[in-house]
């Protein structure tokens, strides 16, 4: 297993620059080679504190983060009827669920994406919200009712984490649940929220292109990165540059020769 999908983004711009690393070589060395070449920050001094989502504690407290981008979408009338509980991204079955899973599957899925669903019995959730199986539908009056604790939810986690972007795929009774959000008014203004347009296929298609245009961004921004900063000479004097950085180079051309 990976630290996190940044070291999956990273894994696959070494592959592409012609190294064979392994994952399990990025995973045991993660803060010390895939967030120097992300971040463009210098770790060699110690190890900081990197959480599962890619957000970097830095020793003097500070905070590094992926470019986020939030990915909203609304809950589906189709779901697995399995008893107790699943993960909401799990739970649903819909078609944007599936396009969700299969970018993950074919490693596609942009690093920097956050999903947040808008469920008509839960209000705003996490895709790994624990449910159970249920069936309401989200009206017109079920979304205004719904709009102050969304829209609560919603500002505080921009708050939170500042965003990029955030691209909605949903329904128009959904996205009343929006209407309260102070974030989303303000960044609405400022230009950086889209709506994925038309009827179920159109939004799927859009919202495909979406993803896959911001994997292959982050994928030419990490592969630059990896081109500029990894020393593709040999051999490499150490002891000439004491960074972990670059002994783990060494590490990773070693791999590429088993």
């Amino acid at each position: 297993m990976l630290r996190n999908i940044c070291d999956e983004t990273v894994v696959s711009a070494l592959h592409a620059c012609g190294f064979t690393c392994s994952p399990q070589t990025v995973y045991e060395r993660g803060s010390l080679f895939a967030y120097p070449l992300l971040y463009e920050t210098d770790f060699s001094g110690g190890m900081p504190y990197v959480f599962p989502d890619g957000r970097v504690l830095l020793d003097n407290g500070s905070m590094l983060y992926w470019r986020i981008w939030l990915l909203l979408i609304s809950c589906s009338a189709s779901k697995r009827q399995d008893g107790g509980l699943l993960p909401a991204m799990e739970r649903y079955t819909g078609i944007v669920y599936d396009l969700v899973r299969q970018a993950r599957r074919e490693g596609a899925w942009p690093a920097g994406v956050r999903v947040q669903i808008v469920s008509a019995e839960y209000g705003l959730i996490d895709e790994n919200f624990l449910l159970p199986f249920y069936d309401r539908l989200m009206t017109e009056e079920r979304g205004r009712e719904l709009q102050p604790t969304v829209g609560a939810r919603l500002d505080a986690l921009l708050r939170k984490t500042p965003v990029q972007e955030v691209y909605i795929n949903m329904g128009k009774n959904y996205r009343l649940t929006l209407a309260a959000s102070h974030e989303i008014t303000r960044l609405c203004k400022e230009g950086r929220v889209r709506v994925a347009p038309g009827g179920i296929g159109v939004k799927r298609k859009s919202t495909r292109e979406w993803l896959y245009s911001l994997h292959a961004m982050e994928m030419a921004e990490c592969i630059s990165k990896i081109r500029r900063t990894l020393p593709f000479c040999a051999p490499f004097d150490h002891t000439a540059h004491d960074c972990s950085l670059f002994r783990l180079t060494s590490d990773l051309e070693r791999d590429g020769t088993q």
